[in-house]
């Protein structure tokens, strides 16, 4: 699950790493709501995952105007298949 990831890598537009971020909620309760407001402060437009469980993060990132999808493989492949250059 995203929310328990150790770190998230932050792509730009031409699918150039930006910023790659520890999750400082990834332990403890509400893991999910937690790091979706996390993400969501670092401003990104679509976040990657090979799944969101049944918990409420995706939900959080869609109602801030995030893109939430569902990508099995590694970041530069979603990165690549993803983001339109």
């Amino acid at each position: 699950m995203p929310a328990h990831a150790p770190y998230f890598i932050v792509y730009d537009k031409s699918g150039k790493i930006l910023d790659i971020v520890q999750n400082p909620y990834r332990v403890g309760p509400a893991a999910g709501p937690k790091t979706a407001e996390f993400i969501s402060g670092l401003g990104v437009k679509m976040f990657v995952a090979e799944s969101f469980g049944a918990g409420r993060m995706s939900v959080i990132l869609n109602s801030s105007g995030i893109k939430t999808v569902i990508f099995h493989g590694t970041a530069d492949e979603a990165a690549k298949k993803l983001i339109k250059k």
